[in-house]
């Protein structure tokens, strides 16, 4: 039997199992006789956050994630059809968090709100938003029906303010 029908074998090494949300999941993929394969990020309800099929992925746990247990799975795929293997592994995320509070003015009073170019919500007619993300310097990015505007901001615990 040649190597191209060898079943594949999954198999990864995660570098810890804690994590806060916005972190790199740092994995080493160590899969033998894979022809491809897909990573996915399971929430303990079941919901696929983040898919990839790259060999050596960059994975990311959403912004926005509540702290809890999660599994990554990995699903090799051989080179005849049908032939796959699968491996899941936990790991935890639990997150340091802070307030921020958005105010848009003017033609910025309806947007979409962003933090490192992930969605964290929408303002109503107020023009107001506040949401709770993971301390650190963040990148906030509005849209808004006259364009788009964006700073730079440290969350720290204390809630943070900024007007548009």
């Amino acid at each position: 039997m040649g190597l191209s029908a060898c079943k594949p074998q999954s198999d990864f090494k995660l570098d810890r199992v804690d994590y806060a949300a916005a972190e790199q999941l740092e994995v080493i993929n160590l899969s033998d006789h894979a022809h491809g394969q897909k990573w996915e990020i399971i929430a303990a309800d079941g919901a696929i956050s983040s898919v990839s099929d790259q060999k050596s992925p960059s994975l990311f746990i959403p912004i926005m994630k509540p702290d809890g247990m999660y599994l990554l799975r990995l699903t090799s795929y051989g080179s005849v059809r049908g032939q796959k293997s699968q491996q899941s592994k936990p790991f935890f995320v639990k997150t340091k968090r802070g307030y921020l509070l958005i105010k848009g003015t003017g033609a910025h009073a309806v947007y979409k709100a962003y933090a490192d170019n992930q969605f964290i919500g929408k303002s109503g007619y107020s023009g107001i938003l506040q949401v709770a993300i993971p301390v650190g310097t963040r990148l906030i990015t509005l849209e808004t029906a006259s364009g788009t505007v964006r700073k730079t901001v440290v969350i720290g615990e204390d809630q943070v303010t900024i007007t548009f």
